[in-house]
């Protein structure tokens, strides 16, 4: 009678240790589930966070600087402006279709942009020096300008007088707005002076 008592409380300790080792792998199981999602999920906030700052540096890399600007003149006025832009420095590509020129003088604040269907709001721009590797402009290829290109911006203005004040903006889709304030000198030889 003692030997089967012995071999009853042995098969007892099996049948614990296989449901201890079943509850343990089962554990293990979930942990590494649960430790997946966790690396899944850091991995998405990293992307979104590289997303975010390449987002950021966009923003603040991305623009227009005024190389020169010239007022043409009539009358004892300025009456339009040639402004010579080029990229800022790390600026990705700018598309001049999404462009906003705003000319602001000491009596109206008037929104230009290269697709505006009223002659007023329009401006015209060319490239003068195409030192990147885009394309020339055409109907089928937008106007973009890259790094080392030089465009000529053409915007009609309302009237400045000699000695009045008045100021240009430059702003892109995306990126940076660059801001040129200019004064009419007083001493004016010919139709075109520079304003930079």
């Amino acid at each position: 009678m003692s030997i089967s008592k012995d071999r009853l409380s042995a098969s007892r300790r099996g049948e614990t240790g296989i449901g201890a080792t079943i509850i343990l792998m089962s554990l293990l199981l979930v942990s590494g589930s649960a430790a997946s999602l966790i690396i899944d999920t850091n991995s998405d906030s990293a992307q979104q966070a590289e997303q975010t700052a390449q987002d950021a540096l966009s923003q603040v890399s991305t623009g227009l600087d005024v190389v020169d600007m010239v007022g043409h003149y009539d009358n004892g006025k300025i009456t339009s402006l040639d402004v010579l832009v080029r990229l800022g420095q790390g600026s990705a590509p700018v598309n001049l279709d999404h462009l906003l020129v705003i000319v602001m003088t000491m009596t109206s604040s008037i929104d230009h942009s290269l697709n505006s269907t009223s002659p007023e709001t329009r401006f015209t721009a060319r490239q003068v020096c195409l030192a990147s590797n885009l394309p020339a402009w055409s109907n089928d290829v937008p106007p973009l300008v890259g790094q080392g290109d030089l465009v000529k911006i053409v915007v009609d203005i309302s009237p400045v007088a000699i000695g009045q004040s008045a100021s240009i903006k430059l702003i892109p889709a995306e990126g940076y707005a660059t801001l040129v304030t200019f004064t009419v000198p007083d001493n004016i030889v010919g139709t075109v002076v520079s304003l930079r």
